[in-house]
């Protein structure tokens, strides 16, 4: 017998059992972790050939664009004042 046969007669032995409103939390719940189950296994991104899931072009663009900033801040002025522009407007 298969796995799916025997889970399905172990549910409906199981459903005997309880009420009715105990059966609308199993079946929910069931219905629940199988969704979080497929949701583990399902994969936003795919991973490319070099394990990232970025591919090597991308990856050579970002190694290029990451250069010129390290170029850009390699010294860090620890005297300089930084200003940030209010992100909200005040009505009085």
């Amino acid at each position: 017998m298969k796995f799916h046969t025997k889970f399905f007669v172990f549910l409906a032995q199981l459903l005997k059992v309880i009420t009715m409103k105990n059966t609308l939390i199993v079946i929910s719940s069931l219905i629940f972790s199988t969704m979080s189950l497929v949701a583990q296994n399902y994969s936003e991104f795919q991973t490319q050939s070099n394990g990232l899931i970025y591919s090597e072009s991308a990856m050579s663009k970002l190694h290029y664009i990451v250069d010129l900033l390290n170029l850009r801040f390699r010294k860090c002025d620890i005297n300089r004042s930084f200003r940030s522009y209010p992100s909200t407007l005040f009505k009085n």
